[in-house]
């Protein structure tokens, strides 16, 4: 007999073509001990170095992280408003409360905004009114 409040769902297995599981494994877990998971990591909202035409390149799609099971989250948001030029790595993203990175996760590049190979016209406008004053 299966008590569905301590399994969590460990892989599942899809159909190629119509996306509908075939097979779903199950792990029973201790509700009282963290475990590690794989959450999907979603972008929410807009960078201002990628409006201004840098280039987003997202490493990671999913991250592990250490958490008890009753508090596993859909997916993790990381807020692109405070993302600048540059690598951001997953030390840097802001995890809910109770979730802390695995171990190895630490040092990993999440995402990375590249600048633009030739500049814009609105950039080469803001060099020269900051070249008059």
């Amino acid at each position: 007999q299966c008590d569905w409040s301590s399994d969590v769902c460990s892989s599942d297995l899809l159909h190629p073509i119509k996306r509908e599981p075939i097979h779903i494994d199950f792990v029973e877990v201790d509700p009282s001990k963290p475990v590690v998971v794989s959450v999907p990591l979603r972008l929410v909202g807009k960078s201002e170095a990628v409006t201004l035409g840098g280039k987003l390149e997202q490493v990671l799609n999913k991250i592990n992280v250490k958490c008890l099971p009753a508090i596993i989250p859909q997916n993790i948001e990381i807020d692109m408003s405070t993302i600048g030029l540059g690598s951001t790595h997953a030390e840097d993203v802001v995890l809910p409360k109770g979730l802390e990175l695995a171990e190895k996760a630490k040092k990993l590049v999440v995402l990375t905004v590249k600048k633009p190979r030739g500049s814009t016209a609105k950039e080469e406008d803001k060099d020269k009114k900051a070249a008059k004053k």
